[in-house]
């Protein structure tokens, strides 16, 4: 193009890779440019919006993974608002970055790179933006590549390019709200997918993301007509291997896509919840590609947090992670392959009149590997790790070994039909030999467990599927995952793993343990069935919001859950999640069956009662008049009060208030037009009218019209005006001349048709209960050191009731239990003065002061002579006291306690440095011999508090008596010692390394 022709234009991009440009121009110029010979064709520069619970299940990436496939060696290009690269999610994940934004005066844009340039490939160039919705590419890129402990993205082995495209508008003329936001321009986007191509041969790309978009389409041949540019540089693409995988947009169409989710070469992805359900605001069209989760997805924002969106943003980037998955599963594989084996497996869905596959990546991964699932060909999966070192076997066949407990592998075989065994020699070279291990077998999670079989010799053909085990012992469990010393440090290992550390019933020497686990294979695998264990519901009560969740246990998650015989109460919902909520409208007894069902379709089915009484709640009534141009639709707490299409004919419709918070929601449409609504309640006398404090969407959301909705993310209706305005003037029939009501609407008046209103009303009316009264009047005064109860008394009020102390504090070593019970052991002499505080269950409350004394406690009771001896070391204390020290165990120590009433405490610290703690003792009280033995707790931890009375040690071993007083090899010659004593030598059960002991002993008097 001639300079001449370009002298006025501004802003010029020359792009890289394809004849285009983008520019600033005026009416004059554009006009020049379309009679110019030299310019083949023209568009408009759009501005693009922003279009794991684990929903990584939902699709079977998980299965993949355990193939030892999670996109490893392959990279994600994320064209969006930039990723926070410090996020934990993306650690070492991010391998390139750029920024690409505009400065454009005509459109107030200004550019998010790094100091306003409109180009930046350098480090920390590819950040989050900084204004409202620059979120979303750290969300997008944790779905399709993350990796974290819980949950990760799809491909969380593949690494991430992370390229910002958007710029900086402002104002409600391109925000539809005040204040600034993040909109995108096609000529930076394009730059962005330039980047792409011109990074392709650097890293592996599988594809490239884009949760972005503008426009209606209605075929791929309109589309690529308007947007030459993009089909230029998306075929540069598609030519090098690429995946372009793009959002269908949340517009709600039945029949188009946005650009550039319609053009040739591009993966189109319209959303569905884990149900497989299409979502209301999902684009869909005859050329949609396929559907993936984008309801309720959790994935990473920015300052390492996590948070759920929802939207075909979301579901774009499972497509993307899944193509990356795939190929790191089959390297060799066409991208149209690996496209249509994602076609051909995924679950046939209707989008609003049309066919579309809901992506299933794991049967696209058996399609492509050529995997048989047939009888005698069931896949398997070990992770395994084995402190320190560890050789695994599979039918006797060696797959690998490893030498790092903290990081676990994954191998995977096939089941022969019958007997197949994975057997692994586990060494530990200065401790002990252990095990963890996870395997999942078409479905079924098998873990390492007591069911294993073990042994310490190794045997000629100990690995083979044909080896007899059968005088091989049982593997003794050391703890779940988790237990120290391990803790939850094992890479690979979920964090809730129901994985067992196993090791040999001896487990003072065994450095060398081999395991085996057999493992059946027939022509089906019994998998595990789900159980509900819910006992009963909660009643309920007429006119008040209702509430109760259904859960199971065993099986594989995530359930599923649906009503297969009779009915709920009137006014109340089941919802696949095992939720029942609503507000039941009369009292009534409902009985009805409710089926749970895995993922694997095992089921289990229960019966339920419900019972709704009769309300007991003072009720508010309230009147409510309301149009909406052109269409409405009138919910009160969740129920559907009534529907109308006359915007000149106000309706009408009585409402009771129940106590706390009530919701009035109402969906308007307008077909040709923008939906509107202006109301009035009146509540005894009190006048509420629409204005800028109701909250709208333009989006339609599950739930949106009951009220446990979170509608905070909402935005705030906007005001065309009071009743009386242009066009309606005062021609609703029903409301007054005088109507202090206000016409709204969403601020983006000139296109929305269908719009979702909330208005929140707090009715602050309680139920007509009596309060509780606390009973008690006084308490018993105590003693020091000894034992405290007692219980504070409620009468009136309703239960289940709670206890606590609002001011003031208990006497040391007190304290209060939420059902009203002071216990505990008194530290020392005082005077306590405190308020207590008892809630019911409708939260009405009492409180009283009280006052307690304790005193000290000088009682004593009975004397005792104590003799002891401690190889080698010892320190004796008594109820909290150092009564004496001594080293010399040839010489006993003697000592005269004195007893108080209630518990006393003998406590005694044991050292041997060159060998093993023991202690002997004999403790004459009053003429009765007492003396130590296997009744003694004993610890190899000193903890805080051990030699006082009210420590609790009952997760302290009882001691090991190593024998009678003149056994070797003490003998007889402990100097204070009867030779005919019956004291026992006592010492821990782990008797080859515990050089320091604790010991103690209650006496009750």
């Amino acid at each position: 193009m001639s300079d001449p022709l370009m002298v006025d234009a501004k802003g010029v991009k020359y792009f890289k890779t394809i004849p285009y440009m983008a520019m600033t121009i005026d009416n004059s110029m554009l006009n020049k440019m379309a009679e110019n010979d030299l310019v083949e064709s023209i568009q408009i520069d759009h501005l693009n919006e922003v279009s794991l619970n684990n929903t990584t299940s939902f699709i079977q990436a998980d299965s993949v993974w355990a193939q030892g496939f999670t996109g490893e060696g392959q990279t994600v290009a994320i064209i969006d608002t930039g990723v926070d690269n410090t996020h934990d999610f993306f650690s070492g994940k991010i391998v390139s970055e750029a920024c690409f934004s505009s400065n454009i005066s005509s459109f107030d844009a200004t550019s998010m790179c790094a100091g306003g340039v409109t180009v930046d490939t350098g480090v920390d160039s590819g950040r989050h933006c900084s204004v409202n919705g620059c979120d979303h590419g750290t969300h997008v890129a944790g779905i399709a590549a993350g990796i974290g402990s819980s949950i990760s993205g799809v491909a969380k082995g593949a690494d991430i390019i992370a390229i910002q495209v958007f710029s900086r508008l402002e104002g409600f003329t391109y925000c539809g709200r005040s204040g600034a936001c993040a909109l995108a321009f096609d000529s930076d986007i394009i730059e962005g997918l330039e980047r792409v191509y011109e990074l392709r041969n650097s890293y592996d790309i599988a594809a490239v993301n884009l949760s972005l978009g503008y426009g209606n389409y209605d075929s791929a041949e309109e589309c690529d007509a308007s947007n030459g540019a993009y089909l230029a540089a998306i075929s540069n693409l598609n030519e090098a291997g690429i995946a372009v995988v793009a959002a269908s947009g949340n517009n709600s169409y039945s029949n188009g896509l946005n650009s550039p989710a319609c053009l040739s070469g591009v993966i189109s992805v319209g959303a569905v919840n884990t149900s497989n359900n299409v979502q209301s605001f999902s684009n869909s069209a005859s050329y949609l590609d396929f559907l993936a989760p984008g309801a309720g997805t959790v994935s990473s924002t920015p300052n390492n947090n996590f948070g759920t969106k929802q939207g075909t943003s979301m579901a774009s980037p499972h497509l993307a992670g899944a193509v990356a998955l795939l190929k790191s599963s089959v390297p060799n594989e066409s991208l149209d392959n690996i496209l249509n084996a994602l076609s051909d497996t995924g679950t046939i869905v209707s989008s609003k009149g049309h066919s579309v596959p809901s992506i299933n990546v794991n049967e696209a991964y058996k399609q492509l590997s050529g995997f048989d699932s047939s009888e005698g060909a069931h896949d398997v999966s070990i992770v395994v790790s084995a402190d320190n070192e560890e050789a695994v076997y599979f039918n006797g066949v060696l797959m690998g070994s490893s030498t790092n407990w903290s990081e676990s592998r994954t191998y995977v075989a096939d089941l022969a039909p019958g007997n197949n065994v994975f057997a692994i020699h586990a060494t530990d070279v200065d401790g002990i030999a252990a095990l963890i291990a996870e395997l999942n077998i078409q479905g079924l999670i098998e873990v390492s467990g007591t069911h294993w079989k073990i042994s310490t010799t190794e045997e000629s053909g100990w690995q083979d599927a044909s080896f007899d085990d059968s005088g091989w012992d049982f593997a003794t469990s050391y703890g779940q995952y988790g237990v120290e010393p391990w803790l939850s440090r094992v890479n690979g290992v979920d964090d809730d793993s129901n994985a067992q550390w196993i090791w040999s019933s001896d487990n003072l020497n065994h450095n060398e343990v081999f395991f085996r686990l057999v493992i059946e294979n027939g022509a089906e695998l019994e998998l595990p069935s789900p159980e509900i264990i819910n006992s009963e519901l909660a009643t309920g009560e007429a006119n008040l919001p209702y509430s109760e969740i259904l859960s199971a246990e065993d099986g594989e998650g995530p359930y599923r859950w649906s009503l297969v015989n009779g009915a709920l109460p009137e006014g109340l919902v089941l919802d696949a999640s095992g939720e029942i909520t609503g507000t039941p409208i009369k009292e009534e007894v409902a009985v009805f069956e409710v089926q749970v069902a895995d993922s694997n379709d095992q089921i289990d089915v229960a019966e339920f009662t419900i019972v709704v009484e009769a309300p007991n709640t003072v009720l508010i009534s309230a009147d409510l008049v309301i149009s909406v141009d052109n269409k409405e639709e009138v919910y009160f707490n969740g129920v559907l009060l009534g529907a109308d299409d006359t915007w000149s004919e106000a309706s009408h419709y009585a409402l009771n208030l129940v106590p706390g918070t009530n919701v009035l929601a109402v969906k308007a449409e307008d077909e040709s037009g923008v939906a509107a609504l202006i109301a009035q309640l009146n509540v005894q006398g009190e006048t509420i009218i629409s204005d800028d404090q109701w909250k709208l969407s333009t989006v339609e959301e599950q739930g949106w019209n009951e009220g446990g909705f979170d509608d905070s993310d909402w935005r705030f209706a906007t005001s065309y005006g009071e009743y009386g305005v242009a066009p309606w003037l005062s021609r609703v029939d029903g409301l007054a001349s005088n109507s202090q009501a206000h016409w709204i609407w969403s601020s983006d008046n000139n296109n929305h048709d269908e719009v979702y209103f909330r208005l929140v009303i707090e009715n602050g009316v309680v139920p007509d209960s009596i309060a509780p009264n606390i009973a008690t009047q006084d308490l018993p005064s105590g003693e020091v050191n000894v034992s405290y109860s007692e219980t504070l008394v409620v009468d009136e009020g309703t239960a289940p009731f709670s206890w606590s102390i609002i001011s003031g504090n208990l006497p040391e070593g007190l304290e209060l239990n939420e059902l009203g019970e002071i216990e505990g052991v008194p530290q020392i002499e005082e005077t306590s003065v405190f308020e207590v505080q008892v809630t019911d269950a409708n939260n009405d409350m009492d409180s009283r002061v009280f006052t307690l004394d304790i005193a000290k406690s000088n009682e004593i009771v009975a004397t005792a002579e104590l003799t002891i001896s401690v190889d080698n070391k010892e320190q004796v204390y008594f109820n909290g006291v150092l009564i004496g020290t001594d080293d010399d165990w040839f010489e006993s120590s003697q000592y005269t306690l004195e007893l108080l009433a209630g518990e006393n405490v003998l406590a005694v610290s044991a050292q041997d440095e060159g060998g093993v703690a023991a202690l002997i003792a004999q403790l004459n009280i009053q003429g009765q011999i007492e003396t130590s033995g296997s009744h003694w707790r004993v610890s190899n931890q000193g903890q805080a508090g051990w030699t006082e009375a009210n420590f609790d040690d009952s997760d302290w071993d009882f001691a090991t008596s190593y024998g009678q007083y003149g056994v070797e090899p003490w003998l007889s010659r402990v100097n204070g010692f009867d030779e005919n004593s019956n004291a026992q030598w006592i010492w821990t059960f782990d008797n080859e390394n515990d050089n320091d002991v604790y010991f103690r002993l209650i006496i009750n008097m």
